[in-house]
């Protein structure tokens, strides 16, 4: 994997939560903070009140990781394991697959 620079990682990761669509792909911002420290302490120390906004929001969000695993998996080999053989968590009030 090419090594990436701290505030690239942000830039994207705040491009995707600020998107529309944003709250529904916080978990799969969260799964690649679980499964990467290096991700994690980047989204912690620059998009905290972006995460916590999302998290705290009323609104339900759909799992649009777990709708897209499959060509995740495909484009980022080393996510498959956690899309495919490990089911994601669900969030409440997320409809099931």
């Amino acid at each position: 994997m090419l090594a990436m620079k701290q505030r690239d990682v942000a830039q994207a990761t705040g491009d995707v939560l600020r998107s529309s669509d944003g709250l529904h792909w916080l978990g799969l911002v969260e799964l690649l903070g679980r499964t990467n420290p290096r991700v994690s302490a980047v989204q912690e120390t620059h998009l905290p009140k972006t995460l916590n906004r999302l998290r705290t929001s009323p609104d339900k969000a759909l799992p649009f990781h777990a709708y897209h695993r499959h060509m995740l998996s495909a484009l980022h080999p080393w996510l498959s394991y956690y899309l495919l053989a490990k089911a994601p968590p669900r969030r409440k009030g997320a409809p099931a697959i």
